[in-house]
């Protein structure tokens, strides 16, 4: 893959320079004369939702049903599966069930009006972003 290529190409200029203005520079010469296509040269647009993973983590609901369309659906039934366990009349602990319950109202308040962060990306990869003109670092992965 080209990506992988121009990442090894930085990474030894780098280490022969010293300097990693240089290398960047090298790669830049390095992609601009190769022919590429224009298709190959984006990355994909990635949409990472701005809810807090813990709320998702406490009512143990899947990331991607974060991008569904029945999420309010979802996240009620995810809801009462948790509160059948932690429920404090039925032997649970109230702080759980108070966590629970916050994390409940924090997703349907999202899931009401959902945000998400855009950004185009490869997800184990750094990659230039022209329009800004800076590198990009990888996503974090994925749990």
């Amino acid at each position: 893959m080209i990506l992988n290529n121009l990442g090894e190409a930085w990474w030894t200029e780098s280490k022969r320079t010293n300097k990693k203005y240089l290398a960047s520079q090298h790669v830049l010469k390095l992609a601009t004369r190769h022919a590429i296509s224009e298709g190959s040269q984006h990355p994909r647009l990635i949409r990472i939702p701005t809810i807090k993973m813990e709320a998702v983590n406490c009512l143990e609901i899947n990331k991607a049903d974060l991008h569904s369309r029945e999420l309010s659906r979802i996240i009620k039934n995810a809801y009462r599966q948790q509160v059948k366990i932690h429920h404090p009349d039925l032997g649970g602990k109230a702080a759980d069930f108070r966590k629970i319950h916050n994390a409940y109202k924090e997703l349907l308040r999202w899931a009401d009006n959902p945000v998400f962060v855009r950004r185009r990306g490869f997800s184990d990869k750094w990659f230039y972003d022209g329009n800004n003109k800076k590198w990009v670092q990888p996503l974090p992965a994925k749990k």
